[in-house]
């Protein structure tokens, strides 16, 4: 949130909105970690998305991230 308020000028601008999304994809369905992760981003993406529309508040851009910890090919979540 500093690194998009400050370095990126953003100041007060910024809305950081947490998701709501469940987090309960299945590993065992995604071939590879980065697969995961962008399924998760996305979904928690959509949630927010829809959060924002539903109150009516405006926005420009939307960003979702995920972070995971991959050890040896597992994924172990944060």
């Amino acid at each position: 949130q500093e690194l998009l308020r400050n370095g990126f000028g953003l100041g007060e601008r910024l809305i950081c909105r947490p998701s709501g999304f469940a987090e309960d994809f299945d590993k065992k369905d995604f071939h590879r970690p980065y697969d995961y992760v962008a399924a998760t981003a996305a979904a928690k993406g959509d949630d927010v998305y829809d959060a924002l529309k539903k109150d009516g508040t405006a926005f420009d851009v939307l960003v979702a991230a995920d972070t995971v910890v991959i050890c040896d090919g597992v994924i172990l979540e944060r």
